[in-house]
Order: C-alpha cells, then structure tokens, then sequence
C-alpha cells in the first residue's frame, strides 16, 4: 500500500506575516523561559534537590545518608529508628520536602501525638517552608493537601481520611502502633499511601513481634509471614539483620557525633524496712488470687504507700485490714533515698520519672517538705500549660517530678541528671525518658540513677530489662548504655 505524503509549506507565509506581531516572544524572552525550565529539570535522580531551597536547617552527614537511602534505595518506604536525639524529625522533613520539590508528592498527611503537634508545625514552617493544615475539627470529607493531625484526630475521623490516598504518610512516634489489635495499628494499615515513613527511637517496645508489625505497615512483602520472620532470627540473626537494614535505619549517636556526652548510669539498690517488708509480703499473699494481676499492686507499693493504697481502694475495697496496714506506714524508704540522693546533686536540676501520679504527687510533697522546689508534668496537662511548666523548671524550679507523658518529644538538655524512682518493664521506655536530657544541646555528661528494691518485684523487671536489651541488640543492634557494667554481671548471676 503506497502512502502519500503531503507538504504543508503555508506555515512559512504566516510566519513572514506574524513574525513581528506583540503576541510573539523574542529571542531573549525564549532563551531566559528555556533556562528557567533547565533548572527545574532534576539532572540527577541519585542527588538531593531540596538543599537549594532550606536555608535555616545545616543537614548532618548521617541525615544525608539516610534521606538518600530512603529515596533512592528504599522506594520512600522506611522506619526511621535513630536513638533519640539524632534527627528523625529533621530526616523525615528533609524527605518530605524532597518529594515536593521533585513533584513526586502532593497530598501528605503527618500523624503525631497531640503534645507534638505545635513543634511539627513549627519546624516545617521555620526551617522547611511547608505549611500544613492543623485540623482541631473536621466538618467534610475534603482535606488540604498537607494535613498534620494528631493520633485521636485521625481515630476520630477515621473514615474521613480511608476516603483519600496519599502520597506521603509520615508517623511520629511509631511505636505507639506496633499493636495489631489496636485501633491505631488497623487505622494506620488501611490508609492509602504511596510512599511512608515510621519514626520511632524504640521499635520494639516487649517482643520481636513489634517489630514485624512495623515492617508490615511499610514494607508487607519483605517476610513471609510472622513465623519465618521469628525462624530467620532464630536461624540466622546476621541475615536476620541484613533483611531488617533494607526498611529499618538506625544511627547510634557514638557512631555519628563527636560532641554528644557520654552516660554515667548508677543502680542504686534499697531493702524495704522490716514493717515495709511486712506489709509487702502480706501484699504478695492476699494479691495473688486477685482479679487484678497482682504484680500491679506490688509494683505500686514499691513506688509508693499513696500509689498502692488508692489503687486498692478502688478494686479491692474489701481488704479492710491491708488497706489500714498500708496507711499506717512511715514515708516510703525510697523517698528518704531520694533526699539522701541530693547531698550530692545540690543545686542542679534534677528530672524524676515515676509511673504513678499519687507517687508524683506525694514526691513533690516530700521534696517541698525538705526545701527542694519542683514543678510536676502529667498528660492530663494541656499543651499549653506543659510549655509553661517546662519553662518553670528551667528558669526556677530544681526539679522536674514527670509521668511517662514527658518522655516522648519534650527537650530538657538543660538539665543533665535523671533519677528513675521506679522501673518501666520496657527498656526502650528507659531510652525514651534518658533522651529528655541526652540530646543535641547538652553540654554535660549526664547521670542516670535507678532507684531499686531488692527482693521485690523491682528486682525481677531488672533482669526482665535485661533480657529485652538482649534481644534488642541482637535483632537490630547496639544501644547506648541503659544498665551499668556491673548490673549486667548482677543479671547473669541472679
């Protein structure tokens, strides 16, 4: 079949006549659009663009390597797990801005806890030039492009945000969704996204279970199942670990930067008294057939008589005499130890984790009642008023007396010595507490003290600490100290 092939030369003739007409561009004007397009084509898919656009923000080599490994080997889907204080923030942002200078996403949504939300915004708006929308209350099903909200936002709104896919899904403190069972883990799984990314210091929070149900909402086809995921640990931890490196990145601050200080860590080990002992052991028996466990109660009278006693009142208002027995003891052996504690601290300022608010509330009665001022943090504070008595320990008081609710996204390096008045069963919780003051800024070596009973329940979660590091390092790696050497000897031997 022969194809006729007609030229049109008219083109030519109209050129002649419009050659000259406003509405054309000149050479000058081409040339100067031709060069502006020229910078916005990206040369290179392997280098990253968004540095030419942040001024306020100097990028560290480590949170070089990891956006890098993210974007270009990591299909934008990984958990960023650096010890606390390295950056997480800043990488996230960094990839976050990447990905919008490349056009290679729009529509984000950033989930964080509630405390978190006022420093999100603020360090994409100051330090990356992105501006998101904070939702207090969503009215539709339209969402902005750039969406921060915070865990119960989300929860609340949960088929509001199933109705759209985004590009980019960043989740702050992740390990608040290692939990399967969990609304927030089945939240998190069924929103539609492209690329995603998981922050968190403490990715295992019991088991190596945790872990998994990580992998599974960013990379759900690197293991099998949970079970090859447990055989491949037990078989062979060293391609265990190769198979974790190609979604998980974890920097250790010895590793990366020369100027953090180190970690002094002292076990401070106290005997009940021998009424305090009495009570406890009587505790012990009565407990065991209780419909709550009855480690909780032992955990509370080890932290304090106010913990325990409240506590029971509530679920066991029948034990008339153990409740009498318990409020007829002196001020808890631990309290004494913690004022004793300060004849060496004297004036520096000190932060205090404790588990119980009855245990914060009468420790804050007991320093006022030697003359240590102290100012409390607990979650029920509003944003607001957490600032404000943050502020108030830095610039007045000595102490700062904190439930767990201080130990995620809150800074504290102004301060360099922590006392644990009682043990959480999670280690990473300990990281999670010690990273309030050993972090960028801190100019100190800082002093972590654990308060211990022995022959007590407080002595068992030690070794149960123990334990947990042990998996830890042996599944994703080191971790700065948590436990002093010769605790770690104390632990083999028990």
């Amino acid at each position: 079949m022969e194809i006729k092939v007609h030229k049109d030369h008219s083109w030519r003739q109209w050129y002649k006549e419009n050659e000259h007409h406003p509405s054309n561009s000149n050479w000058d004007l081409f040339s100067l659009y031709y060069k502006m397009q020229q910078k916005r084509i990206h040369k290179t898919m392997d280098q990253l663009e968004s540095t030419n656009y942040i001024k306020n923000v100097t990028m560290l080599p480590h949170q070089k390597e990891v956006c890098d490994k993210v974007l270009f080997s990591m299909n934008g889907r990984a958990i960023l797990a650096d010890e606390v204080g390295l950056g997480k923030t800043i990488e996230a942002c960094f990839i976050m801005k990447e990905l919008l200078v490349r056009k290679m996403a729009k529509k984000i949504l950033i989930i964080v806890p509630a405390s978190l939300i006022y420093q999100w915004e603020k360090e994409l708006r100051l330090k990356f030039f992105i501006y998101p929308t904070v939702y207090k209350k969503i009215n539709s099903s339209d969402l902005d492009d750039i969406v921060l909200c915070s865990y119960e936002q989300v929860k609340r709104n949960r088929k509001v945000f199933e109705q759209h896919c985004f590009d980019l899904l960043i989740i702050d403190e992740a390990h608040k969704v290692v939990n399967p069972k969990t609304i927030n883990y089945q939240m998190v799984q069924q929103i539609n996204k492209k690329y995603c990314l998981l922050l968190t210091a403490t990715p295992m929070k019991n088991t190596l279970d945790d872990i998994y149900y990580l992998i599974q909402i960013v990379q759900p086809t690197l293991f099998a199942d949970i079970h090859s995921f447990r055989q491949l640990y037990k078989s062979s931890q060293s391609v265990f670990r190769e198979r974790l490196s190609r979604v998980l990145i974890r920097n250790q601050r010895q590793d990366h930067i020369d100027f953090i200080p180190g970690r002094n860590i002292e076990t401070k080990f106290i005997y009940f008294t021998e009424e305090e002992q009495v009570v406890y052991d009587q505790l012990k028996k009565k407990m065991i057939q209780s419909r709550t466990p009855h480690w909780v109660y032992l955990k509370q009278f080890c932290s304090s008589r106010e913990a325990c006693y409240l506590s029971l009142q509530k679920n066991e208002p029948s034990e008339k005499q153990l409740l009498s027995d318990i409020a007829s003891l002196p001020h808890h052996i631990k309290a004494k130890v913690l004022i004793d504690l300060f004849q060496s601290i004297k004036d520096e300022k000190v932060v205090i984790f404790t588990q119980y608010k009855p245990s914060q509330y009468y420790i804050q009665w007991y320093l006022q009642q030697h003359g240590i001022n102290s100012v409390a943090f607990s979650g029920d504070l509003s944003q607001s008023n957490k600032q404000w008595i943050v502020e108030q320990f830095k610039n007045d008081k000595q102490v700062l007396v904190a439930t767990d609710a201080c130990s995620e996204g809150i800074n504290l390096h102004f301060a360099h010595i922590l006392i644990n008045y009682d043990l959480p069963w999670n280690p990473m919780r300990l990281e999670q507490r010690i990273g309030r003051i050993h972090r960028f800024g801190q100019k100190n070596d800082v002093r972590m003290i654990h308060l211990v009973l022995e022959h007590t329940i407080e002595a068992h979660i030690l070794r149960v600490i123990y334990k947990k590091i042990n998996v830890f390092q042996e599944s994703i790696g080191g971790m700065d100290k948590l436990l002093e050497q010769k605790m770690n000897e104390y632990m083999v031997d028990s």
